[in-house]
């Protein structure tokens, strides 16, 4: 979104400040927010926090539980975890409370999206299934695109590549129809990841290079910081060392710029990777060390255990295998945290329990 837009709006917000229409100032409050909260995610903060008091003031149940609900994403858009899940429980608590099942399938479908990001891959089924499950109860299909795109991650994370597409296909024709470049961004982000994942790395490059090409256009520096280390990941299995080295550097410095600490830890983490490779050992150790203390605060399992996975191979390339074996033994203690046997058993369920098959195209998608 172009910056005089922005201003135009704020413009717009500050007159109506001054004014009486509560519910005009918090749709446009609400409109700033969404322009916002992917560059600066800080500034959102207030802006939701704003929609939240005077929701308050006039009594706006809705309103009140969407500024939670914005609260809690510009809160997870910075890795605060548990600032943004206190938010959405607040949200759930008011929409319960006004019997709105489609405020609360969205909630519960961003409560599942941090689940993922932390590895929590059993509680992430389970709320982003309940949130679908509810938005086709009362017919809401333009909206399912959301919890399709999550269960095609957790798909992803569990290496069934081609239902992940089926499903990530599913989400990108609603958002297509709607003209939701954002979105329809973030479906090929992923779709990239799938087919980086069976080694189509021209197919993987074009969807990433189409998602930066989309984030710019918006202004979004998240988006772009993201599609930044997708390339810089597809480059570094291409064999291109250097151009992915500047690729993850500049993507972790919007990252840092912006506060977006998980994504920083994942950069850092990648970097680390990739140095290892290059034979520069000090620089990954330090790189990959930082990644794994952020991983830790931020209570990203899965992260942790790549860090440690990563500094295991680094350890015993440098000959302290006392280090690579308690790096080694840590990994495996946390992927047991995260990987049980419950979270297999019930993605094994999900197409019987969710019809999603007859969903799918009549042909298995190729990849």
């Amino acid at each position: 979104m172009p910056v005089d837009d922005i201003r135009a709006i704020e413009a717009e917000v500050q007159l109506l400040r001054e004014g009486s229409s509560s519910t005009e100032l918090l749709k446009a409050l609400e409109k700033l927010f969404r322009l916002e909260y992917r560059s600066d995610p800080i500034l959102a903060e207030t802006h939701a926090r704003e929609i939240i008091n005077t929701a308050s003031d006039s009594d706006l149940k809705a309103d009140e539980a969407l500024g939670y609900r914005l609260l809690g994403v510009s809160f997870w858009a910075r890795g605060e975890y548990v600032e943004a899940l206190s938010a959405y429980t607040e949200s759930t608590r008011i929409y319960i409370s006004i019997g709105d099942e489609l405020g609360v399938a969205s909630v519960a479908n961003n409560t599942g999206g941090i689940y993922l990001e932390q590895g929590l891959l059993d509680m992430a089924l389970e709320r982003i299934l309940y949130a679908l499950r509810l938005k086709e109860k009362h017919g809401d299909i333009s909206s399912t695109a959301c919890p399709y795109l999550n269960i095609g991650n957790i798909y992803r994370r569990l290496a069934n590549y081609r239902q992940a597409l089926v499903c990530y296909r599913q989400a990108l024709s609603v958002w297509q129809k709607a003209e939701d470049e954002a979105n329809i961004a973030g479906c090929y982000t992923n779709m990239g990841l799938v087919h980086a994942k069976v080694n189509a790395l021209g197919r993987a490059m074009k969807y990433h290079q189409k998602a930066l090409s989309i984030r710019e256009e918006m202004g979004d520096l998240r988006g772009q910081a993201i599609a930044l280390g997708n390339i810089a990941g597809v480059q570094q299995m291409q064999g291109e060392s250097k151009k992915a080295l500047t690729s993850y550097r500049r993507s972790l410095e919007i990252q840092q710029r912006i506060g977006d600490s998980v994504d920083t830890a994942r950069s850092m983490a990648y970097t680390g990777q990739l140095l290892t490779e290059m034979g520069r050992l000090e620089e990954a150790e330090q790189e990959l060390t930082a990644a794994l203390e952020l991983s830790r605060e931020l209570g990203t399992k899965d992260l942790e255990a790549n860090c440690h996975d990563s500094l295991s191979s680094l350890y015993e390339i440098k000959g302290d295998l006392r280090s690579a074996l308690n790096s080694s033994r840590e990994r495996y203690r946390l992927i047991e945290e995260y990987m049980g046997e419950r979270s297999r058993d019930r993605l094994s369920r999900l197409q019987a329990l969710f019809q999603i098959s007859h969903r799918e195209d009549s042909d298995n998608p190729s990849i």
